[in-house]
């Protein structure tokens, strides 16, 4: 987040990085109903407030970071 927060890196990448976590979500989650449906709207209003202008991109991911359950690798 610090690359983020000194604009080293962009709001696309930012972007790009949540669309990964997304995909790593759908094919990885086995949390069995309500659960999963909620992580995946989480992303999914992640991505959505990321394409807000004025949106704080270091704000919306580490609400991510914190929301987001542990998956196995």
């Amino acid at each position: 987040s610090e690359a983020i927060s000194s604009e080293k890196k962009s709001k696309y990448d930012a972007l790009e990085f949540v669309r990964e976590i997304e995909k790593i979500y759908k094919d990885k989650l086995k949390i069995a109903g309500q659960q999963s449906v909620a992580v995946l709207k989480t992303i999914i209003n992640t991505e959505r407030n990321l394409e807000l202008s004025g949106a704080s991109v270091k704000m919306l991911l580490e609400h991510l970071a914190l929301v987001l359950p542990r998956i196995a690798s």
